[in-house]
């Protein structure tokens, strides 16, 4: 079944199509008599993003259709759905400031198909995420201090209605299509856009392709814009997504051990206190990771299997002088965990490994690349690498309870003087 496919970053795990998992959609299915799917947008751990023209629409309206996998379906509406439509509520004055960064919910339904029942949400439809732009580049210095401010006014509102988000990283910052494109027929948006890319699944008389899995494989659609290209204007149509792990600390509990974000923006309490709820300052961890990638290009943290490996990171990175004492008994102790029920605390790996640079010595050689790239992107005065690089020690800060609240994040002297100020230039 083309396993080499399984390797391709742009493309969904195959094996997860099956009972309780992806729903086999492709490009030019149509759902619900209405809904002509275009082309896709992406995918997620849980779902699968797709652009679609709705043909009840009076005019050339192209949306995006969010399809869980059935396991997360078990609910009789999308638990999303719910949050987005409680975030967008006309109970907010229509210019409370970040509320324009939520996606509306325009419809929800269920789809029957080979691997389950799946809750489904149409929303307006975003041509790609913040992470797949930025990887391995670096945006213009305006663009970042406006988008880093933009987010921030985004958690802020989300904070402010009770919700913690759960998962925060650029890669569910979205920004939308351009205007204009619902005025597209739909021979004008494959001129403009091309077809989708597709990777044929053949069969063979030893492994035929199963019924649970599409017999095509589309690339997600790329929106052809370099980080370059952005400006400190393009932060006003910036977009938080997948609030599928949002959660409100008052009214449900959310265990440390419950954590689906991915491991290498994972909060560290979220390893040494799988038993304990998680609160607000998680997401003050997430934010900022996301605005070191947003000024920088590449992760604090890399992709790891394990997370003992994560927060080996995070100490190489952060060092150990305010690491919590009663989490360094249990990351340093020795003997065997055999016996030990599952899961196992977090501790110290055994054996030789690659370790990740201090943050002050990767801080420098980021001021030093920008420099030599300021006539095109910009560089930090001197006053501004010191109060960058304070913000970020106070938000990754290891102990929750010492970490910046949202309002420290929101008063310090970064945000004050170069990310606000760049997010109000007029447009």
């Amino acid at each position: 079944m083309n396993p080499h496919l399984r390797s391709v970053k742009e493309i969904e795990r195959l094996d997860k199509y099956e009972v309780g998992g992806y729903h086999p959609l492709k490009v030019d299915d149509i759902i619900l008599g209405r809904y002509l799917i275009v082309d896709k947008l992406g995918h997620g751990s849980f779902s699968t993003v797709w652009l679609a023209k709705d043909q009840q629409a009076k005019e050339h309206r192209y949306v995006a259709i969010k399809v869980n996998m059935a396991k997360k379906s078990s609910t009789p509406v999308s638990a999303e759905a719910q949050v987005l439509r409680e975030l967008s509520s006309s109970w907010f004055p229509l210019f409370t400031p970040g509320r324009d960064t939520i996606p509306k919910v325009f419809d929800e339904f269920k789809l029957e198909g080979p691997n389950g029942i799946h809750t489904c949400f149409v929303t307006s439809p975003s041509c790609v995420n913040l992470s797949d732009i930025s990887y391995n580049h670096l945006f213009p210095i305006q663009a970042a201090r406006a988008f880093a401010a933009k987010i921030a006014i985004a958690l802020r509102f989300v904070h402010s209605r009770g919700f913690i988000h759960g998962d925060i990283h650029l890669a569910n910052i979205l920004l939308p299509l351009r205007e204009g494109y619902d005025s597209l027929s739909l021979a004008q948006y494959r001129e403009k856009h091309g077809f989708t890319r597709l990777h044929f699944l053949n069969d063979t008389p030893d492994e035929p392709v199963p019924v649970n899995c599409p017999k095509e494989v589309g690339m997600p659609l790329w929106c052809r814009r370099r980080p370059t290209e952005f400006t400190a204007e393009d932060a006003h149509r910036l977009l938080l997504c997948d609030f599928g792990e949002a959660f409100k600390p008052h009214s449900s509990m959310r265990l440390g051990r419950e954590c689906r974000t991915p491991a290498p923006k994972r909060a560290p309490e979220a390893f040494f206190s799988p038993d304990l709820l998680m609160r607000y300052a998680s997401d003050i961890w997430g934010l900022g990771l996301v605005f070191w990638e947003l000024v920088g290009k590449d992760p604090l943290f890399v992709t790891a299997c394990a997370g003992n490996e994560i927060v080996a990171q995070q100490l190489d990175v952060l060092g150990n002088h305010f690491f919590p004492s009663h989490w360094a008994r249990v990351w340093c102790r020795t003997g065997s965990d055999v016996g030990h029920p599952k899961p196992r605390p977090i501790r110290r790996p055994i054996g030789p490994r690659i370790t990740r640079p201090p943050l002050q010595v990767t801080w420098e050689a980021l001021v030093e690349e920008r420099e030599r790239k300021q006539e095109k992107l910009g560089a930090f005065g001197e006053d501004e690498r010191r109060a960058f690089l304070a913000l970020i020690r106070g938000m990754l800060r290891f102990n929750p309870k010492e970490r910046f609240t949202l309002e420290e994040v929101m008063g310090s002297e970064w945000m004050v003087r170069w990310a606000l100020p760049e997010l109000a230039q007029p447009r």
